[in-house]
């Protein structure tokens, strides 16, 4: 049977599993869902859909299409609602992501609206994860922050998506990141910032910091007076003046150190190529408050499926995963910036062995976590590369490429557990 896709081309429909079996038997009672850890998350009949219904084709990252969406959870596997139908905008989002053929989504609906158990507004974003053929990374990185205790981890759902009647594949249903209360919480009226660092520079607003060329982006508000801009440069140049004179050189007065040491470990953990200040890197600083890393996101290219950090960086640095790269790298191949600084101070140095060795125990878990997320999920993923006939093809940036998503799967967690043991030892050694 053929359908008419998003953007007007006809295709032969393909159709997914809509059973996940055996059932597991009722356990005994446990607090409500929405409320409960990740890992008891339950197997269940009918998979979590997700069903938009678009005025008009989705084109560009730009323009909002009105539509329809209605979001199903018929057997509880995530909350204790079955059923969210209501109305919305839908457009692009993504960098590169968005030019790959399994597109990613910014939803707005016009409600605020917890979806799958997950708190939230209006805003939502559903991710596609193309390169990533295991579509756990981003998801494993959440994991890491939530262990590392960030100001705010994204809550993630994995979906089926059908857009006008055609399924779309297997993907991540997530809280948009932006200031709400639930998420980055602060007071934008009151003069309180919300940041991005990006070397596409695509905000309204923009500068790089005099030292280290770190690329900022005022997100919130978007079109900050020229005080706040004046006075934001100015702490920035503060914070950079600090870490060049480091050790001793003040920058616990300027920046929050439990925000930095968790991102450092998440980020360096997935030895993410853009975790050095490059790109998807976000920050909030309060009126009178220290500059704080606020979450972090977007890990679709981390964890092993990167084959160009040693190119981009140079320097020694590799893509497998032993050796540094957030603790020694700065941006366009320079040795020096931020976090090559901080680890010149031993009370930097004591403070992230420190966090490490509360959360190693957790860490050690995250291999099994991911067993756990590939035996509810499976049937998802699988009838998602039914559509995406991507096995064994390589899709840029991969660094290894499998013939199976078993394949997949177990180098995941054979890099993650290696890049684990790897700082396991040498952070020790500091």
């Amino acid at each position: 049977m053929s359908v008419i896709t998003p953007d007007g081309k006809e295709q032969e429909e393909v159709t997914p599993p809509d059973t996940l079996s055996p059932v597991v038997p009722p356990e005994p009672e446990k607090p409500k869902k929405d409320e409960r850890e990740d890992l008891s998350w339950k197997k269940v009949e009918h998979f979590p859909t997700v069903r938009i219904q678009a005025s008009k084709a989705i084109s560009d990252k730009v323009n909002w299409v009105d539509a329809t969406i209605r979001v199903e959870d018929p057997d509880h596997m995530y909350s204790d609602s079955t059923l969210f139908e209501g109305k919305m905008r839908i457009r692009g989002r993504g960098n590169t992501t968005w030019d790959m053929p399994k597109k990613p989504y910014r939803l707005k609906l016009d409600d605020h609206t917890k979806l799958l158990g997950m708190k939230g507004n209006k805003d939502w974003v559903l991710l596609a994860n193309y390169s990533d053929k295991t579509l756990l990374r981003n998801i494993v990185a959440m994991e890491i922050s939530r262990l590392c205790g960030l100001p705010w981890t994204p809550h993630m759902r994995t979906v089926e998506l059908y857009l006008n009647g055609t399924y779309q594949g297997s993907y991540v249903l997530c809280q948009h990141k932006e200031v709400a209360k639930e998420k980055v919480d602060i007071d934008v009226e009151k003069g309180d910032l919300y940041l991005e660092v990006d070397t596409t520079q695509d905000e309204k607003v923009c500068f790089s910091s005099e030292r280290w060329l770190i690329p900022f982006m005022f997100k919130d508000p978007e079109e900050p007076t020229a005080q706040q801009i004046s006075d934001f440069k100015a702490y920035v140049q503060q914070i950079e003046d600090a870490l060049y004179a480091n050790p001793g050189g003040g920058w616990e007065d300027l920046i929050d150190l439990d925000s930095f040491v968790g991102n450092y470990i998440v980020q360096e953990i997935c030895k993410n190529v853009d975790g050095n200040f490059r790109k998807s890197i976000f920050f909030s600083k309060t009126v009178g408050g220290k500059l704080v890393l606020a979450h972090v996101w977007d890990f679709d290219i981390a964890l092993g499926n990167c084959n160009y950090i040693d190119s981009q960086h140079q320097n020694g640095v590799t893509n497998g995963p032993e050796g540094w790269l957030i603790k020694i790298m700065g941006r366009k191949k320079k040795t020096d910036s931020w976090y090559p600084r901080l680890f010149l101070d031993p009370v930097f140095v004591k403070a992230v062995q420190d966090k490490w060795d509360s959360i190693k125990p957790g860490l050690d878990s995250i291999p099994d976590m991911i067993d756990h997320y590939v035996e509810l999920n499976r049937a998802s993923y699988d009838a998602n590369f039914n559509k995406w006939q991507i096995m064994g093809t390589y899709v840029w940036p991969n660094l290894n490429v499998y013939s199976t998503y078993d394949e997949e799967v177990a180098y995941l967690k054979e890099f993650f557990t290696d890049r684990v043991a790897w700082l396991d030892t040498e952070l020790h050694k500091l």
